[in-house]
């Protein structure tokens, strides 16, 4: 579960099962040890480098000593066996499964251990009956800590302070209101869903000349990057509202990673890009057409027309039939450079002669050029 609100703010108040376990965390102890430690006997004056020796007992007490557990309820069919459970904090079930399952290795049955914890616990438990019992516990204990966590958070977040009333862009009521909570700073910003969505989707697709350079979603206010629980807990505010895309979705499944989200989707995002990128005129879009039209005129042999004529009949008449024809050539040649192994040279031989036909009406560069817009 991640520490990030309001997600966790959304979820109410505690459940039975929370209840419960709140309740037996107040009646038990909050925190357990293994085998409690005797007493550290006083230092004698006259050898003060000298400390009086602590007799081996049943319980282990001089043998394990004190260890501090990360099961916050304790549980009396375990405390002999999690010496080699309890020193370590199990995150997953499958650690905490082979942690259980390593006790045939800690204390195998022909051995001084294993025949000392039987003659502590006459009735202890099979290997197996541990497993369960620690799965138990960890199931308790997780209910536990989330309980405490959300109480922890709602009391943290009633202290914190609202920057902002209206959007910061459209500078309006909030509609559709999202919440990013500075824990640091004790502050709260409220964004509208779409503002956010719309910001950080185009730093998503941030590149250069179709060369990725995602940035990742960021405080419009601060100019500060999220955090990956501020970025969770936008992610599931947005999609309450229906407001998200995409982009988030993959931005999502990639773990709020950028880097993870460039490996896994990089082709896509800039096939995407391809296509918004020629829809209307633009710096980038007319430098990468004239790139391709210097290049196709090059290996034709043959010369190009003037490039501030081009650049004119390319602001004038983006739409032209003569031009859109240019266009989809380049966005094919591009799509191919972007997906390698279609870059073949077959496909390089069909985009050459393509582009010779529209070469032979060189003579339309002209007449658009002297068209009114």
């Amino acid at each position: 579960m991640y520490s990030s609100l309001p997600s966790e703010l959304a979820c109410g108040a505690p459940t039975k099962i929370e209840k419960s376990a709140l309740l037996d965390c107040f009646l038990h102890s909050a925190m357990f040890t293994i085998g409690k430690a005797p007493p550290k006997p006083k230092q004698s004056r006259t050898h003060p480098h000298r400390r009086a020796s602590s007799k081996p007992t049943l319980s282990g007490e001089s043998r394990f000593g004190e260890r501090k557990s990360w099961l916050l309820i304790p549980r009396e069919q375990l405390s002999a066996y999690q010496y080699s459970i309890l020193t370590t904090v199990k995150s997953t079930f499958l650690t905490l499964w082979l942690a259980a399952y390593d006790l045939k290795r800690v204390y195998p049955e022909d051995s001084k251990d294993y025949v000392f914890l039987r003659a502590f616990h006459p009735s202890s438990l099979t290997f197996q009956d541990i497993q369960g019992e620690v799965q138990k516990a960890f199931h308790l204990n997780q209910t536990l800590r989330f309980a405490f966590k959300r109480l922890a958070n709602l009391w943290r977040a009633r202290r914190l302070e609202f920057v902002n009333a209206v959007d910061v862009v459209t500078q309006e009521p909030l509609q559709k209101p999202v919440y990013v909570y500075d824990w640091n700073l004790r502050k709260v910003y409220q964004f509208e869903a779409s503002t956010v969505l719309r910001d950080s989707t185009l730093r998503l697709l941030n590149h250069n000349c179709l060369m990725m350079e995602c940035l990742p979603p960021r405080n419009i206010l601060t100019n500060t990057n999220f955090t990956e629980a501020q970025c969770i807990s936008l992610f599931k505010q947005m999609q309450t509202y229906g407001v998200t895309n995409s982009h988030w979705e993959c931005f999502a499944r990639s773990g709020f990673n950028v880097q993870k989200l460039l490996f896994t989707y990089e082709v896509p995002m800039r096939l995407e890009i391809l296509q918004k990128l020629f829809r209307a005129y633009s710096w980038e879009a007319a430098d990468l057409l004239l790139d391709f039209i210097d290049a196709q005129y090059n290996k034709a042999n043959t010369l190009i027309p003037d490039e501030n004529l081009l650049i004119l009949v390319l602001k004038r008449h983006w739409t032209n039939p003569y031009v859109s024809s240019w266009i989809e050539l380049c966005k094919r040649d591009w799509a191919a450079q972007i997906r390698p192994h279609t870059y073949t040279d077959v496909f390089q031989a069909v985009i050459q002669h393509q582009a010779a036909a529209l070469i032979h009406k060189t003579g339309k560069w002209t007449e658009l050029s002297k068209q009114k817009k």
